[in-house]
């Protein structure tokens, strides 16, 4: 998580001393749009890959410049390193069919022949192809990601994904912490590495291609492998590879669109039962009336007071002491306003559409 993400959130918030329940989606979002331009592209397949003998590659691996970011030349280039053995995802080569054309990733098209299976496992261990440098990348479905097969250089990895802690969306009063906590909230998976990878140190961010975005947590040792964290996007699906960690868990709106059919099983169910409870319902309403004559109603909490019950709010008047136009909202002003507490409170407003920044100072 970045500060300038994180402050951004804050400032779309706005103003408020009430206690907000939040999903995760939005804040990874904006961070991903704080990052996605500046961190460079780098390639990582998982330790169970397939490997793609390519009939007409580079008998001695041969070395490619390419950009670090395709929109971002500040970043500057990267080597590729291209031979005619390459390892190639797992998930990829089950989803290729033999005689298929695909393309590989900053390299150019090829096609894949011959296909061997582990008859146990059913998993890919060895695929046969050809080149077609000159074929159209439009022409082909599949874009697939690879690493050169040099074991004296590609880095061991250990791609780490954070589940939740919790396994509940919202913690009750009543609720046991120990039924409720993930006991395998971190994910990993073992990989093979750009060996440019090598490079980074701790802290460094980048995205590996068709995964994600990533920081290093532990910088690549001769003696000991890499440890790359996995940084949420905000999105509710996986990239291209298939990840440990539900995404979903991260977006809010996917499981707030299952809402309306739960409740309308219940209140189907309800009304299959209601023939049954009819029977039962003036026996029922007349030991209700007797005790609603002895019991007081209970007061309301707050909240499950009405919104229109003016006791809810909490009215402050200040004046505003600075005014600029909102950095990412062509509608909205940031302000700081004073409340006669100890610190000015700043705050998002649309006085932007009513107000000319001048005309706003000391309001």
């Amino acid at each position: 998580m970045t500060v300038e993400g994180l402050q951004d959130f804050v400032l779309t918030q706005g103003m408020s001393k009430a206690t907000n329940m939040m999903e995760w989606d939005k804040i990874w979002a904006i961070n991903k749009q704080k990052i996605d331009l500046i961190v460079p592209r780098y390639v990582a397949v998982a330790a169970d890959a397939a490997l793609l003998r390519l009939e007409n590659g580079p008998k001695e691996p041969v070395g490619k410049l390419d950009k670090k970011h395709p929109k971002n030349d500040e970043l500057g280039e990267r080597l590729i390193i291209q031979s005619n053995l390459i390892y190639v995802e797992q998930q990829d080569a089950q989803a290729i069919e033999a005689g298929e054309q695909v393309t590989l990733l900053h390299w150019g098209n090829c096609f894949v022949d011959k296909i061997t299976r582990d008859p146990k496992t059913g998993q890919v261990i060895d695929m046969v192809g050809r080149l077609n440098i000159e074929g159209n990348v439009k022409d082909t479905k599949k874009k697939i990601h690879w690493v050169s097969k040099l074991d004296d250089q590609v880095v061991p990895v250990t791609l780490r994904e954070l589940d939740h802690l919790v396994t509940k969306p919202k913690i009750e009063d009543d609720d046991d912490m120990k039924s409720i906590i993930n006991p395998d909230s971190l994910l990993d998976t073992a990989a093979i590495g750009d060996p440019l990878l090598k490079t980074l140190v701790r802290g460094d961010k980048m995205q590996l291609e068709r995964r994600g975005f990533f920081i290093v947590d532990e910088p690549y040792f001769p003696t000991k492998k890499m440890v790359l964290i996995k940084i949420p996007d905000g999105k509710g699906k996986d990239m291209a590879m298939t990840s440990k960690v539900d995404p979903t868990k991260l977006q809010g709106s996917a499981n707030k669109k299952e809402a309306p059919a739960e409740a309308g099983s219940d209140k189907r169910a309800a009304a299959a039962a209601g023939a049954d409870k009819g029977a039962q319902a003036p026996a029922a309403a007349a030991e209700k009336g007797g005790k609603a004559k002895e019991a007081k109603a209970a007061p309301a909490k707050a909240a499950e007071r009405p919104l229109e019950d003016i006791s809810r709010l909490n009215i402050k008047v200040g004046r505003i002491t600075k005014v600029w136009p909102h950095p990412d909202a062509e509608k909205l002003y940031c302000e700081e306003i004073d409340v006669g507490e100890a610190a000015p409170r700043t705050i998002a407003s649309g006085l932007r559409a009513h107000l000319k920044q001048e005309e706003a100072w000391l309001q």
